[in-house]
């Protein structure tokens, strides 16, 4: 009798640590870091983006503004987000955060989303497909970032997406804004 029941307190026991393992992981092995040391980032990093397409919020719209030929500009752009740690966050704390930014008050030109875009011209290894960087600015210290392929078809491949918020301070958006100033956009 008292071997049954250490076997089942055994296995109750086994149990609970594979719960608690299971509940811990995402705490434990959170991805941290900045925009360049991502794991994700040899998707992105070393590639030159030409053309920028900037979603802000406009009148209560979102509206889409075009910067072309600008790859130092988005060089530029990138180096400025590189300078924030990241840390990884799930799903449901990036949109949670979301939710809280917007019922502040969104600004009248808060950027929601930057796309930096690599054209077929300039992709040196393959030229079917072109590459992208998808930063969506859940608020103005919770990022989702996206990277993707786009083959000559608009067919996506080699998705990534993931979650971060950004550990100490917050992005300014007139700061990339300023970035911006020099290069000749086109609004849509």
């Amino acid at each position: 009798m008292k071997k049954k029941r250490n076997k089942f307190v055994v296995l109750i026991l086994v149990i609970c640590c594979i719960i608690g393992a299971y509940k811990l992981y995402p705490y434990v092995f959170r991805e941290k870091g900045n925009l360049y040391s991502l794991k994700m980032s040899k998707y992105y990093n070393g590639f030159d983006f030409d053309t920028i397409i900037l979603s802000k919020l406009k009148k209560g719209k979102i509206k889409d503004v075009w910067y072309e030929e600008c790859i130092k500009e988005s060089k530029e752009v990138r180096d400025y987000l590189n300078k924030f740690q990241l840390v990884e966050i799930g799903r449901e704390e990036a949109f949670k955060k979301e939710s809280e930014f917007e019922k502040q008050g969104l600004k009248k030109d808060t950027i929601r989303e930057i796309i930096f875009h690599q054209s077929l011209d300039m992709c040196k290894h393959d030229h079917d497909f072109s590459r992208f960087l998808k930063l969506d600015f859940l608020s103005d210290s919770t990022l989702e970032i996206c990277s993707y392929c786009d083959d000559i078809m608009g067919h996506k491949t080699d998705s990534k997406r993931r979650y971060y918020k950004i550990k100490d301070g917050k992005i300014d958006f007139e700061h990339i804004y300023k970035l911006l100033r020099s290069v000749k956009n086109v609004n849509i």
